[in-house]
């Protein structure tokens, strides 16, 4: 018997190079060439050496619960919707100000003063008039949360958060424990793009765990000297928000979200930890959040 490399004739390291690299692959990943949305995606999850048609079937059965419609929440769900998710859910009770159309490339100066929710809907079916979208014209509470899992506790649910305050983090992180519901952290600090630590329950860690991420003051009522320093501070300054930071933000998340829904769980960059990329120098920064079985918010009391 020889191999397929010995039967064509091709070096054994030069084989072995395609290989590692998905350009040979040991299924037939044919895909028909259509002019559709998911034809150029599923030539993307070929060149990662995923399935293309078993990962658009796994974004067809799953429901994406974006909170938040801002810059992270523009790119993203630009992503997601056009990969004909099941269902979108959008969450944010902003609406549109001039000041946002540097980097919510969804909008324009026409929208300035309506809801973000209602143009993001608006905009993404005219790109993909398949989608399913419901708005939530108001900030994450647990109990829209709770109400949107409900309808949902039938399918594959995945929360993405790209809100910008602790308050969001914490109810969002406290709702999907309860209802174990997966969900990923996407922002930024400054220009540094990060994402994570990416909490799949029983699995792997969530924002709180050995408050990896100095966090857990937040937790609280909010009466503690840190709070106070902290909205003394966010009253007066802006986080530094541009399309770079943003787009690179939601790209790293979609590259792991991809993962997840691959059960790739191993090549998940924010698995038990904060990932982040410099979007000037590119630097790389790892936080490591391992697991921590006396969690408050996702031990359970293992």
């Amino acid at each position: 018997n020889f191999t397929i490399s010995e039967k064509n004739n091709i070096n054994k390291s030069i084989f072995d190079t395609l290989v590692e690299h998905n350009l040979i692959v040991k299924e037939n990943l044919y895909v028909e060439k259509k002019d559709d949305l998911n034809f150029k995606n599923k030539l993307y999850f070929h060149a990662l050496g995923l399935n293309g048609n078993a990962l658009a079937k796994e974004f067809a059965d799953t429901t994406f619960v974006i909170v938040g419609c801002g810059g992270i929440g523009n790119f993203i769900s630009f992503a997601i919707g056009s990969l004909s998710p099941r269902k979108i859910e959008l969450i944010d009770g902003d609406k549109i100000e001039k000041s946002n159309l540097n980097r919510q490339f969804l909008f324009t100066e026409n929208d300035i003063g309506k809801y973000k929710v209602d143009v993001l809907k608006k905009n993404l079916v005219e790109r993909n008039n398949k989608l399913s979208i419901s708005e939530y014209k108001e900030y994450v509470s647990k109990e829209v949360l709770h109400n949107i899992f409900e309808q949902n506790k039938k399918n594959k649910t995945l929360v993405i958060l790209s809100g910008d305050s602790f308050s969001a983090l914490s109810l969002t992180a406290k709702a999907c424990v309860k209802s174990e519901i997966p969900f990923l952290n996407i922002g930024y600090l400054n220009d540094i793009s990060a994402i994570g630590p990416f909490y799949i329950p029983g699995i792997s860690s969530c924002p709180f765990c050995h408050n990896a991420l100095s966090i857990s003051d937040d937790i609280s009522s909010g009466h503690n000297e840190s709070k106070i320093l902290e909205d003394r501070i966010n009253a007066n300054n802006e986080a530094p928000s541009s399309f770079t930071n943003n787009a690179l933000a939601a790209s790293m998340g979609m590259a792991d979200i991809i993962e997840f829904l691959s059960h790739n769980y191993e090549r998940i960059n924010s698995l038990n930890k904060r990932f982040g990329i410099n979007s000037a120098t590119f630097e790389k920064y790892v936080l490591e959040v391992n697991r921590d079985r006396k969690c408050e918010i996702c031990s359970h009391g293992e």
